[in-house]
């Protein structure tokens, strides 16, 4: 029982240790049923920002193999404080190629990683909230499964 406990606290200082804290966000929204709404945006808040950088903005996708578009037109905007930035992007998730085949390997789920085109500049104490929502003709996406975002120092090297 004590080499057990031992374990687990090794396990929990590498992981403390492993903390990136350079990663603002990082997180994924579920689609339920695998159909992404038009109207269904997904919310990821951005908590205090400690330093004042140049940060990087991915936007993330998770799909299944019954995505039935090549490539998803993804809105991305940004509603900052401290100082007031509002911001509005658009990002091409390409999925397939022009025959259909899927660009990322995966066995029941694909993912996909696109970066915004140009670093966002973030100030210390600032806070705010950063939505995804799709602009398709198509009002329901079949097999997209999360929508995510990644935003980090882009200073950092990663």
């Amino acid at each position: 029982m004590r080499r057990l406990h031992l374990i687990y606290c090794i396990a929990l200082v590498l992981t403390a240790c492993t903390i990136d804290n350079d990663v603002l966000v990082d997180a994924y929204s579920h689609i339920d049923d695998s159909k992404w709404s038009s109207s269904d945006r997904k919310t990821f808040a951005l908590d205090t920002v400690e330093k004042t950088g140049d940060y990087r903005l991915t936007v993330r996708l998770r799909t299944t193999s019954e995505v039935e578009f090549q490539k998803i037109y993804v809105v991305v905007e940004q509603q900052l404080h401290n100082p007031m930035l509002r911001s509005r992007d658009t990002v091409v998730v390409q999925l397939t190629n022009e025959q259909g085949v899927m660009l990322e390997k995966g066995v029941d789920l694909y993912n996909y990683v696109v970066p915004l085109d140009k670093a966002i500049r973030l100030h210390k104490g600032q806070s705010g909230e950063v939505a995804l929502s799709h602009v398709m003709r198509r009002t329901q996406l079949k097999g997209i499964t999360d929508v995510g975002v990644k935003i980090e120092y882009e200073d950092s090297g990663h």
